[in-house]
């Protein structure tokens, strides 16, 4: 193989791998986390127990429709968030892919409950799952979204430190 066939090559794998990475979208997702801790600079600082919000803290609210293929992703990363008390409730809008066996997977972590029930639409699935909370903080992770580690920690701070504060 010659010097510049192995550039091409080099190339085309890095297109294929930028393509692959979604850079603009990534870009997108750095610029909002960036405004989200610039107007909350304590959301930087270590989370310290939150005496003021009964456990779970956080109530999360995931919505599903025929989204086996990527609802496992986005549960992962609400469960590798460094702030842990937090329950999820995956809301199982009549998906009559392969959703309840990708559920399956997570019968073992108590913070989460799966609950199937008839299609009525994704606004009754949010309703629905909202009803069911017991968190003093509702967020909301649709099934094909993913959150970064520090997310819920961040969110939490900037609520603790201005109890006056209404949504991020």
């Amino acid at each position: 193989m010659t010097g510049s066939s192995r550039q091409g090559g080099l190339r085309a794998t890095l297109r294929r791998l930028l393509r692959l990475l979604d850079v603009p979208r990534l870009h997108r997702r750095i610029e909002r986390l960036e405004v989200l801790l610039l107007e909350h600079p304590q959301a930087r600082a270590t989370i310290r127990p939150v005496e003021s919000f009964p456990s779970p803290v956080v109530s999360v609210v995931m919505p599903t429709w025929n989204r086996a293929q990527v609802v496992g992703e986005a549960i992962c990363s609400v469960q590798a968030q460094s702030f842990t008390d937090w329950e999820l409730i995956v809301l199982d809008d009549g998906s009559t892919d392969h959703t309840a066996a990708t559920m399956a997977a997570f019968n073992g972590d108590p913070r989460i409950r799966y609950v199937p029930r008839p299609r009525a639409g994704h606004a009754a699935a949010r309703n629905e799952a909202l009803a069911l909370t017991r968190g003093a903080l509702i967020a909301y992770c649709d099934s094909d979204n993913l959150w970064y580690p520090g997310f819920l920690a961040a969110a939490v701070a900037a609520f603790a430190a201005d109890p006056g504060l209404e949504s991020l």
